[in-house]
């Protein structure tokens, strides 16, 4: 977790009051390669960080998957629309190589928006960075080509 904590620290000033609560409410989980962490249909529970690996975010259909994201270490990954709405995800995340995952359930996120100085802070970082990765997106699909994209 020093990856993680010294990202925090550094981006946003954690102290280590804030750090002790932080830190109590983490969980540290290996993948192995081909593993989906959440299937279609679950509702997502946790806002993790990758420590370790690749996963891949796509949609399942009967002929063809439709992998529409790619994340990779030291980056936030999470069907965060679910995480947010608290529904099911119409979509899955697998790992793609060995993946060593630092993960924060909703439960736990709420804890620490309300005791820690910075939680807010560092919820609203998390929403604006899977915000700037979809519009990113979504320009890409609207303005490039597949060739392009790939």
């Amino acid at each position: 977790m020093d990856r993680l904590e010294e990202y925090l620290k550094t981006t946003f000033g954690l102290d280590e009051d804030d750090w002790a609560i932080f830190s109590s409410k983490l969980t540290e989980t290996i993948y192995p390669k081909k593993i989906l962490i959440l299937k279609t249909g679950q509702t997502e529970n946790y806002l993790s960080f990758i420590k370790k690996g690749i996963v891949r975010l796509y949609l399942p259909k009967k002929e063809d998957e439709l992998t529409f994201g790619f994340v990779f270490e030291n980056e936030f990954i999470s069907a965060y629309d679910s995480f947010l709405t608290r529904t099911p995800s119409a979509y899955a995340i697998e790992t793609l190589t060995e993946t060593t995952l630092i993960r924060l359930s909703y439960s736990d996120l709420q804890i620490i928006y309300d005791k820690t100085k910075l939680g807010n802070l560092i919820g609203r970082y998390a929403c604006e960075y899977q915000y700037l990765k979809k519009a990113k997106r979504e320009i890409s699909l609207l303005s490039e080509t597949a060739e392009q994209r790939y």
